[in-house]
């Protein structure tokens, strides 16, 4: 009967947690969203690649690239390649990176338990270069494989891990910072 009793409370809960992610997408769908004007996303994608060659590109276009980025006085940036291996022109990149105002890199935190998801015990893996703060980048994603979660810090021993984005966001000395929610009043 115990059994029964766990394996119900098993599918339950499976269940439930379903549903709740069913109702969460298609209430976040509802509502449509635009994102912020200000906001600028610099893309690797075809175009940059027929142009710029095939990757990885040398650390001197990403420095050249920071370097204009940088003239046009963003209020942060988000940097998001993670450079692990050192290459030519590494110190070029690293004092570039180093004098660009809010510029966040990402640091990689990997499982230590074999599977793909970060929790509390992992390895952490830190760029060769990089800007003057560095965040993590660990998304785990639900049994579904969307991902509707980030946790914004890990912690590990004495050391503690913010997000990249909130990384940015706290580079912006805003003060609170208040998620703006589609909820009426009253």
């Amino acid at each position: 009967m115990l059994v029964l009793l766990l394996l119900w409370a098993l599918f339950a809960s499976a269940s439930v947690r379903l549903a709740n992610d069913y109702l969460y997408d298609r209430a976040l769908s509802s509502h449509e969203r635009f994102a912020d004007n200000a906001i600028v996303i610099v893309a690797i994608d075809e175009d940059s690649l027929a142009q710029l060659g095939q990757w990885p590109w040398p650390r001197t276009v990403h420095a050249d690239f920071l370097r204009q980025l940088s003239a046009a006085q963003p209020r942060g940036i988000l940097f998001d390649v993670l450079f692990t291996e050192p290459a030519e022109g590494d110190a070029e990149l690293n004092e570039v990176m180093k004098n660009v105002a809010n510029l966040a890199s990402p640091l990689l935190l990997l499982p230590k338990n074999n599977g793909f998801v970060v929790e509390s015990d992992f390895d952490v893996i830190r760029p060769i270069v990089h800007g003057d703060k560095l965040g993590h980048v660990a998304v785990n994603s639900d049994a579904d494989g969307v991902v509707r979660r980030v946790q914004l810090d890990y912690k590990q021993k004495n050391e503690r891990f913010n997000a990249l984005a909130l990384q940015v966001l706290n580079s912006q000395k805003l003060g609170e910072y208040v998620v703006p929610f589609n909820v009426r009043q009253g």
